[in-house]
C-alpha cells in the first residue's frame, strides 16, 4: 500500500502479511489509518475497525463475534475468513457463472435447474412456504470450467442446448440474496441471505434477470 502527494511522490508505504500485520512501513505509521482490506485502525488500541466489529491482527480473529452469527455459515463466530491463503472477496466482485435458458440474451426464470431460479425442496429446503440461509439455493460456479457438462452450453463444450452463458458479480445480489461457496471453493449457491418466503427468493432471483450478463465463447 502506498500514499502518494500531489506532485506523485511516494510519502508512506507499508506492507501486509496476510493477517493484516503491517510490514516494511516507510514513514509515520498513522499518516494512513487504513489497513488491509480497507479495515481503519483504532490508534489508542491497534485493532483495526470492520464497521460492526474490531479485528485483531496478532490472532488473526476478530475480538467479538459476528453479528449475524449462525446466518454465517461458520460455527466460528470469531474467524476472519476461513482461508487466508485463497479467499478473499474484498470489493465483493467475484464473478458466478451459470448457464441458463435465454431469450434476447436475457435469461428466463422459472422453477429449473437451466433458468433463473430454483425447483422448491430440490435446490432449496422449504419449511411452511419459507426459506432460509444455510439450506440451498439457485448454483453458480466461479469457473466455466468447472461447471457439469450438462449444465453448460453447447458453445462452451457442454450439452445443454438452447441456453447461454451468463455471469453476474457478486457485488450485484442485492440485500436479500448472498454467494455462499461450497468447500471446494469453486461452485457454490446464491442463497437467501434471511429467511423469507420462497416467493419472496424466488423474486429475488427473478430480479437478477438484467443483472446476470451473457458471455461469449472464447
Amino acid at each position: 500500500m502506498q500514499a502518494y502527494d500531489e506532485h506523485g511522490t511516494p510519502v508512506w508505504q507499508a506492507d501486509y502479511d496476510i493477517y493484516g500485520n503491517q510490514l516494511n512501513l516507510k514513514g509515520d505509521r498513522q499518516f494512513v489509518s487504513f489497513r488491509q482490506l480497507g479495515q481503519y485502525e483504532d490508534e489508542e488500541t491497534g485493532l483495526y475497525y470492520n464497521r460492526f466489529r474490531y479485528y485483531d491482527p496478532s490472532t488473526g480473529g476478530y475480538i467479538s463475534q459476528d453479528p449475524i452469527r449462525l446466518l454465517s455459515g461458520e460455527s466460528n463466530f470469531y474467524a476472519y475468513v476461513r482461508d487466508t491463503n485463497n479467499w478473499a472477496d474484498v470489493f465483493g466482485l467475484e464473478e458466478l457463472f451459470r448457464g441458463m435458458k435465454q431469450k434476447n440474451n436475457v435469461p428466463l426464470t422459472g422453477n429449473s435447474a437451466d433458468k433463473l431460479g430454483v425447483r422448491p425442496n430440490v435446490d432449496i429446503e422449504v419449511i411452511d412456504g419459507k426459506v432460509y440461509p444455510n439450506s440451498g439455493g439457485m448454483s453458480v460456479n466461479k469457473s466455466i470450467d468447472n461447471i457439469p457438462s450438462h449444465r453448460k452450453p453447447i458453445e462452451f463444450g457442454g450439452t445443454q442446448k438452447g441456453s447461454a452463458m451468463f455471469k453476474i458479480e457478486s457485488d450485484n445480489l442485492g440485500d436479500n440474496l448472498r454467494f455462499k461457496a461450497d468447500k471446494n471453493g469453486t461452485h457454490g449457491v446464491i442463497e437467501p441471505s434471511r429467511p423469507m418466503s420462497l416467493a419472496e427468493y424466488q423474486e429475488s432471483l427473478g430480479a437478477l434477470q438484467n443483472k446476470f450478463k451473457s458471455v461469449c465463447p472464447s
